[in-house]
């Protein structure tokens, strides 16, 4: 849990309180993060007072030591945030036009006014107010072949181009800064350009402009592409957190990750001292001539905004229409970004602790190439969209890399707090998986003691404006454990062992977003598995081939793909000669893209290279994505989890133990519909498939699979959003039989806990067993049971609308007796604004059958649910529409009990009582004016529900 404190004057009990509760529920571990209202962007009077309880000051050091000294206590682990927020230096441009043939003989042009987002920070961050002009760093003139007009309406800058052949370097005829120069004589207009290179003085956290010393006063950026940036940020923490011997040796015992969250930090150019010389070093030229290219929208934050009204081009460009100048400089600050990380994992690691980042994305950085710099790189559902290509960029470099923490920021949403639904949480949670994360950090858990100016349901971070703090405020809570419980089990099997992925597609974009990368389901549909590596990837240790297969410690894949238009290095290109004479299948897709080395003969190294990928054995050429699946199969390289038929929703995720043989198959339906198949695991065949019940823990094997040529084939079926996990392993159980083949209407087959192997029949079936023994059974069977009447108590979660300075929540009860399922809107007018917890009751009778047995099926679960039949509960139903066998609960011939619970989240009441509620002195609907234009969220248990009857034959 990502867990935010507004400020260091918190109350410790209350801290330590929410500590407890982390532990209570099963969470491995907290992430201390000093929110300060976001930086307090608009330099608004702080709540509390700030230059008392800012960040770093005294009062924050004990909130850290206790908070650390809670987990400790509670044998939680706890990472750390790095700081309120983060930024960086940067470059400046200064602009003048001169006319052919006339003359310059003045002061040189000083740094252009920036454009409105880049000093107002949009609200989001501090503005760039008071930026250095900085040290004159470069002065060129170039001539104008064309101007297009730019547009207010989508923000668009004029786009200026420039004639490459005309540039005059005119740095070293400035003395003074002062420039005398003659325009060459003819028609048109020439511009000259002076460069600047100074910090932003851009403020990360404003306390409030009370303080008198310098820690008071609040936090400014710090450069995020050198060791020096790094190093004043660390030296911070070793100077005013971590000075003490014993926070150091609770940080030992219980200290996780450093952390940092994404770059969210504004600038014109990133940028760092030195940058110019070592781009010469690194690419044979100077940077000067291009930086003009460099001030434009895909180099800013999160590719928003221009930094001056113009933008110019001139020279070669990439396919996707980047010069490759800028695609250049890209490569050379990601070399200073790792620089960056790098320093701050070496010095997490002399603390005996290690390094989590969100490397890159915002800024103009491949991503890929930087993941590698840091111990648990880390993304967000909220940045990535939950798009599962762009999950697999962050999987494919950390699993090259031998990370195992690959986490996710995972739950945010651009939405009212308190009003994210479980489900939608754990949809997110899932396509993280599906991507190859493993490791989800929650967003988040707001501080729940009470706080200034703040009335129930208390502290909320970001304005109620996202989503959501999971704490003891919402209802759900007391079903936590549950959740917890799914996501820590399944993450111990993504952990465990090493991944195996069938193919790598190569991505070489200078600049990261999220996408879908590989835009075609033809792979998804036959069960290939596949992620992402970068140019930089193919560097690290694990990046060798053995046998034919890339990584074969590692992710094992079968082929590396080049997409169209992929732009391929030198040092790329060496690798590609490598693998093909080590017996890598590669494919090209399209037509690659030479980066050519800028002193190099274009003719002879294009040839070069052209002959290089087209004359190999294993090198092999297809025009399109579509013909993929065809060279594969050509090539005889298959999934190692395939589908009898073609299916587009089922992802598989593959870990392999060698040490203690044992493989495992993590799969997931992220259709909207049930999916019955079968699937072929590519297994070793001495190994027995066995069922792993993420939800309570239970491990049984299989009843029905058959065994196949190249290992084992299972029918399957998986309700929207359901996961399942098969393990195989060793086993004692040799003489145990399986069920091969079935016929007719068999419901289930499978182990009970008591090692006995049952069908569940709905009616006349015949089964085989692996020995060739078959069963011929006529089953007649009642009707189903519609539960439809219910006896109904809600309890009403709402604060005390006579004292706002209350966080307390009190509960009402409000009881209906024989209720037909509905929405809880609809059984009373009284309802249409309750949040809280439902109890619902009723009875069903047995038929006193032999052998019959009984399946629950309950329809959708619009947030959390549990569920007891005579008094057991029973393991948590994995999703809409799942079907539940509770034959070990009934009691045939007689009156049976099921009692139902649900919590709903708190948006109703908040909807509700918003112009009642105040966060942090200001009113809620003025605060969060969307939960006036939002419909009310549909609670309670809405069915069907009801009982299907099988009859249950003992196998064995």
């Amino acid at each position: 849990m990502r867990c935010r404190i507004p400020d260091a004057s918190v109350s410790i009990q209350s801290v330590r309180r929410d500590v407890s509760d982390l532990a209570a529920v099963g969470a491995g571990g907290l992430e201390l993060v000093p929110f300060y209202y976001y930086g307090n962007p608009r330099n608004s009077p702080t709540p509390t007072n700030w230059t008392k309880f800012g960040f770093g000051m005294k009062p924050f050091q004990n909130v850290f030591d206790q908070t650390l000294q809670a987990a400790v206590d509670h044998e939680l682990l706890m990472d750390f945030s790095l700081g309120a927020s983060q930024g960086q230096g940067s470059p400046q441009l200064g602009v003048e036009s001169v006319k052919a043939g006339a003359s310059f003989s003045a002061p040189v042009p000083g740094p252009q006014e920036l454009t409105g987002s880049l000093r107002s920070g949009d609200g989001f961050m501090h503005g760039l107010t008071d930026p250095d002009q900085g040290e004159l760093n470069g002065v060129i003139a170039a001539k104008v072949l064309s101007e297009h007009g730019s547009n207010e309406t989508t923000a668009q800058s004029r786009l200026v181009y420039l004639d490459e052949e005309s540039i005059v370097d005119l740095t070293h005829t400035v003395q003074n800064e002062t420039l005398s120069w003659d325009a060459p004589p003819g028609s048109g207009v020439w511009r000259l350009f002076t460069f600047w290179e100074g910090h932003t003085n851009q403020l990360s956290c404003s306390n409030g402009g009370n303080g008198t010393t310098p820690i008071a006063q609040g936090s400014y950026v710090v450069d995020h592409f050198s060791k020096k940036g790094a190093e004043i940020h660390t030296k911070f923490f070793e100077d005013h957190v971590l000075n003490n011997e014993s926070t150091r040796a609770n940080l030992k015992s219980n200290g996780n990750y450093a952390w940092e969250d994404s770059m969210e930090l504004l600038v014109v150019v990133p940028w760092t001292r030195g940058f110019l010389e070592r781009f010469q070093y690194t690419h044979g030229y100077s940077l000067v001539k291009y930086l003009p290219l460099l001030f434009n929208k895909g180099n800013s934050f999160t590719a928003g905004s221009s930094p001056y009204p113009e933008e110019y081009s001139y020279g070669n460009y990439t396919q996707s229409g980047v010069s490759i100048h800028n695609v250049r400089f890209r490569e050379t600050l990601s070399e200073c970004s790792r620089d960056y990380l790098g320093y701050h994992t070496a010095w997490a690691h002399s603390l005996g602790i290690r390094y989590s980042a969100q490397p890159s994305y915002n800024l103009p950085l491949s991503f890929l190439n930087e993941i590698p710099s840091v111990d648990a790189p880390e993304g967000e559902s909220l940045g990535f969209n939950d798009i599962i290509d762009a999950y697999r960029t962050l999987s494919g470099p950390a699993q090259l890399a031998e990370k195992s923490d690959i986490s996710s920021e995972c739950g945010a949403e651009f939405k009212p707090a308190y009003s994210q639904t479980i489900p939608e949480l754990l949809k997110s949670v899932k396509k993280s998986y599906a991507g190859g994360l493993t490791m989800m950090v929650l967003h988040g858990m707001g501080y729940s003691g009470a706080y200034a100016n703040t009335s129930w349901p208390g502290y909320q971070p970001f304005g109620y404006q996202t989503t959501d703090s999971w704490n003891r405020i919402q209802p759900a809570w007391k079903h936590l454990p549950d959740i917890i419980g799914y996501m820590g089990r399944t993450q111990h099997v993504l952990k465990t062992g090493i991944p195996q992925v069938d193919l790598a597609i190569f991505d070489s974009r200078s600049k990261w977003e999220a996408s879908v990368i590989y835009d075609s389901d033809n792979l998804q549909k036959r069960g290939f598995t596949y992620n992402f590596v970068g140019p930089d990837n193919l560097d690290l240790p694990a990046a060798h081939v053995r046998q034919g297969i890339l990584a074969p410690d590692g992710p094992s894949y079968q082929a590396l793909i080049f997409p169209h238009a992929t732009r391929i290095n030198d040092k790329v290109l060496s690798k590609i000669k490598e693998y093909d004479e080590s017996g890598l299948p590669i494919i090209f897709i399209g037509t690659p893209q030479y980066s050519l080395p800028l002193a190099s003969s274009q003719d002879k190294n294009v040839s070069a290279f052209d002959d290089l990928i087209r004359h190999r054995k294993n090198i092999h050429h297809i025009e399109s994505i579509s013909q993929l699946p065809h060279i594969l199969s050509k090539l005889r390289l298959e999934p190692r989890v395939s589908f009898a038929a073609p299916i587009e929703s089922i992802y598989s995720v593959k870990r392999v133990d060698r040490g203690a043989r044992m493989e495992y198959v993590w799969l997931f339906n992220d259709g909207n519909t049930s999916s019955t198949f079968v699937a072929e695991f590519h297994v070793d065949k001495s190994l027995k498939p066995f069922l792993l019940n993420a939800w309570n823990g239970d491990i049984t094997p299989l009843g029905r699979y058959q065994l196949t040529n190249t290992g084992v084939r299972i029918p399957l079926t998986l309700n929207p959003d359901e996961t399942t996990i098969i393990a195989f392993m060793y086993s004692e159980l040799e003489t145990a039989p399986w069920v091969t083949d079935v016929q007719g209407a068999v419901e289930e087959v499978k182990y009970t806990s008591g090692k006995q192997l049952v069908a569940n029949l709905k009616g006349p079936s015949t089964i085989i067993l692996n020995n060739g023994t078959s069963y011929k059974f006529k089953v007649t069977l009642p009707g189903n049971i519609n539960l439809s009447r219910w006896d109904i108590e809600i309890e009403d979660w709402h604060g005390n609308p006579k004292n706002t300075a209350s966080i307390e929540t009190l509960i009402r009860s409000h009881k209906f007796q024989d209720q037909p399922l509905r929405p809880w809107k609809d059984l009373s007018k009284s309802q249409e604004n309750v949040s809280g917890v439902g109890t619902y009751t009723t009875t069903f009778t047995v038929p006193n059958i032999p052998k019959i047995r009984a399946y629950l099926y309950v329809g959708p679960i619009l947030n959390t649910m549990r569920v007891w039949v005579n008094g057991n509960i029973l393991p948590n139903i994995p999703a809409d529409d799942a079907r539940t066998d509770i034959s070990a609960f009934i009691s045939r011939g007689k009156e049976n009990k099921i009692k139902i619970e649900v919590t709903t989240t708190l948006y109703n009441r908040i909807r509700a009582d918003v112009d009642c509620l105040l966060a942090i002195g200001f009113p809620l609907s003025a605060m969060a004016p969307t939960y006036a234009k939002a419909q009310r969220q549909n609670y309670g248990l809405l069915g069907p529900v009801g009982i299907d009857w099988v009859i249950g034959e003992i196998l064995n």
